[in-house]
């Protein structure tokens, strides 16, 4: 999961709506910054507030990734570690492996 933060946190367990930031940019320049790493995703409406964009990786392997406005901003992206590290790069946004509760990219006690 990729969130936007005001204040560094130690984990997942840190997260409270005090802390949780909109991010820098619109859910659109998101979809464009990830589109110019991965062109070819595609991306569907499949909700209110909800984008889903998916592309094929590998031969074996699928990105798929969920932008959700509400109830708060998040980015929830299914990949491997480091295409996910490079997208909260490029985001500058906070990555968490939410499966091992761990910070694996940006605002860290």
């Amino acid at each position: 999961m990729l969130i936007s933060l005001y204040h560094p946190i130690n984990d997942f367990r840190d997260l409270n709506n005090e802390n949780i930031a909109l991010p820098i940019l619109s859910t659109d320049k998101i979809k464009d910054k990830i589109n110019s790493m991965f062109p070819k995703i595609t991306w569907s409406i499949e909700g209110e507030h909800v984008f889903f964009g998916c592309a094929p990786c590998e031969e074996k392997n699928t990105m798929e990734i969920w932008i959700m406005e509400k109830p708060f901003f998040s980015v929830k992206v299914t990949a491997m570690v480091e295409d996910v590290v490079e997208i909260a790069k490029k985001l500058n946004m906070t990555a968490i492996d939410m499966q091992k509760g761990k910070i694996v990219y940006g605002q860290q006690k």
